[in-house]
């Protein structure tokens, strides 16, 4: 896991073609957005657990393909 502390209208980007832009805080809250290609699923992690517990089991190429975390990770602050 890596954890960062970044400042609001930060992104994070994943590989080329994903990224999540903080948008706001309040009262312990964080407001972000994510723009990612339509066949990316993106959950909060209760409704990706209930996802898992309903679907069947796929095969191991499948599993390692969609757990794999993306290999480039970089900031950008927006102006």
């Amino acid at each position: 896991m890596i954890v960062l502390t970044l400042k609001t209208k930060a992104t994070l980007y994943f590989d080329d073609n994903i990224s999540l832009t903080i948008l706001s805080t309040h009262r312990g809250a964080i407001k972000f957005g994510v723009v990612a290609p339509r066949e990316t699923s993106v959950h909060r992690g209760e409704i990706y657990s209930r996802i898992q517990k309903n679907n069947k089991p796929h095969s191991k190429a499948d599993s390692e393909k969609k757990n794999k975390f993306p290999s480039i990770l970089s900031i950008k602050e927006i102006t």
